[in-house]
């Protein structure tokens, strides 16, 4: 009999434990979400009040960040063709040129919005000018330079 009060206490015990870690997790989760929530709607009250309070400095910073953001786009542009031409230069694509051109990739499908098949396209053309390469193919040690 102790030795079923045992198991049974001890059953009991690892399913209190469980439920409480189920919903505790629970718990979190929607108050994280909650949370979460809350930023956007009071981001966008701000927003919404600085473009109604102040719109003249609301289009300069707006003018400003758009701005920014095509400097960004042109700077990561720039360096796809210091990689081409470096490249060529030294007369080899090595592993490092993979790895900045990834990087470059990634970068204008995450921080400029361009879209999967325009970076590919624009790297693939990029690849393919340097004599010798081959931008996807299935031998091509290169292929799937965007990760």
């Amino acid at each position: 009999m102790k030795a079923l009060l045992f198991k049974a206490t001890s059953v009991a015990t690892v399913g209190a434990i469980w439920a409480f870690d189920r919903f505790f997790a629970f718990f979190i989760w929607l108050l994280s979400w909650t949370a979460q929530i809350t930023r956007v709607v009071v981001a966008n009250i701000g927003e919404f009040a600085l473009q109604k309070g102040f719109p003249e400095q609301y289009a300069e910073v707006e003018a400003q960040i758009k701005l920014e953001s095509q400097q960004t786009e042109l700077n990561l542009l720039a360096s796809v063709t210091k990689l081409k031409e470096h490249a060529i230069s030294i007369g080899e694509w090595t592993e490092q040129h993979t790895e900045a051109i990834n990087a470059v990739g990634n970068a204008l499908f995450n921080d400029c919005d361009w879209d999967e098949e325009h970076v590919h396209q624009y790297l693939k053309e990029v690849v393919e000018s340097v004599p010798g390469l081959q931008y996807g193919g299935p031998e091509d040690p290169f292929d799937g330079l965007i990760d």
